[in-house]
């Protein structure tokens, strides 16, 4: 081969890769996007699987031993992780002692009595107490018939309060998250049917935050609530405490916004305890007003509710708004 036609094959191979670049370019863009897209899904689905497989381990343990507590080794609370009532100096007439009960009482003798005990502290249940072990910062389980809502709920933590927003219950990360509620909010030590008796009673409203995932997972699918009919046949939502279980009826399903500092607005989402009966009657009008589904009993004030938390793609206005919010809110009829 000659010098002139050597050059001339090299001219037409340069010419022809050139020819090609763009065609390279856009096979090589391809190829690098679907990888990415094949490792997101690689993600997205592992992350779903271990937050199924987190939450069916829990509840299988949690049953096991709510049907079997013999077979659990509990491990005793210490006094700063159940608060017991401190006595009153009001406690009543002293006790009589083992003398004077022995002495002779006259007709006109005034009676004695002992004082009223104070109230032991209340216990969790045996499944609560194997979830708290787990996790201290359990507080309780969510569930919703007819719906993948069944999940366990948390206190955020006071010193990273965006811990649990990528954290399953056990500690691993994962972008699903678990439910929490803020440290303002108290979720009781105790049961109602004792009056919380040596316990703490809950705030007048518990807040639970969740992601709104497209997988249905977590607050997924709460969205649904907007539909009247959804609403009509799943109203009643069950929240089981550490201590008892609680059916709440929902009232009211709004969506609104995250309101810039300053702004003058309802923010829902402060709201956890009503100090006064015109605190609570301000709020109470605010969610009867913005509700999106009608229907709901009425509400009193010393009632408590539930309200489930989450980001909505559109605002009050149905208008697409990124800092868009769902709120769900329940009151609790037992």
């Amino acid at each position: 081969m000659k010098d002139s036609d050597t050059d001339g094959f090299f001219k037409r191979l340069i010419n022809k890769a050139k020819e090609n670049v763009p065609h390279t370019i856009a096979v090589t863009v391809g190829i690098v996007a679907a990888l990415a897209l094949a490792v997101w899904l690689f993600v997205y689905f592992r992350e779903s699987s271990e937050v199924s497989r987190n939450v069916e381990e829990l509840k299988k343990l949690k049953e096991q031993i709510e049907n079997d507590p013999e077979h659990r080794e509990p491990r005793l609370l210490t006094p700063t992780q159940i608060p017991t009532a401190s006595p009153t100096s009001d406690a009543g007439p002293a006790a009589v002692t083992p003398d004077a009960a022995k002495t002779k009482v006259t007709p006109s003798a005034t009676p004695t009595f002992s004082p009223t005990p104070t109230p032991l502290p209340p216990e969790m249940t045996e499944g609560g107490k194997a979830l708290f072990e787990i996790n201290p910062d359990y507080r309780g389980w969510l569930s919703i018939d007819g719906t993948d809502i069944d999940y366990p709920v948390v206190v955020e933590k006071a010193d990273d309060d965006t811990y649990y927003l990528k954290h399953l219950f056990d500690g691993s990360e994962n972008k699903n998250g678990t439910l929490f509620i803020p440290v303002e909010c108290e979720t009781g030590v105790g049961t109602l049917s004792n009056g919380f008796a040596g316990g703490v009673c809950p705030t007048t409203n518990i807040l639970i935050f969740g992601h709104n995932q497209k997988s249905g997972k977590m607050f997924g699918k709460l969205e649904s609530y907007l539909s009247q009919d959804f609403f009509e046949e799943h109203k009643l939502i069950t929240f089981e405490t550490a201590y008892e279980q609680r059916t709440y009826e929902v009232i009211s399903v709004f969506r609104s916004h995250v309101f810039m500092q300053g702004e003058e607005a309802f923010r829902y989402y402060f709201f956890y305890d009503a100090k006064t009966e015109r605190e609570f009657d301000d709020w109470y009008e605010n969610i009867t007003r913005l509700s999106e589904v009608s229907g709901g009993r009425e509400a009193k004030y010393g009632d408590t509710f539930l309200t489930l938390s989450t980001c909505s793609d559109t605002d009050e206005t149905g208008k697409h708004n990124e800092n868009g919010r769902l709120a769900v809110i329940a009151v609790r009829i037992r």
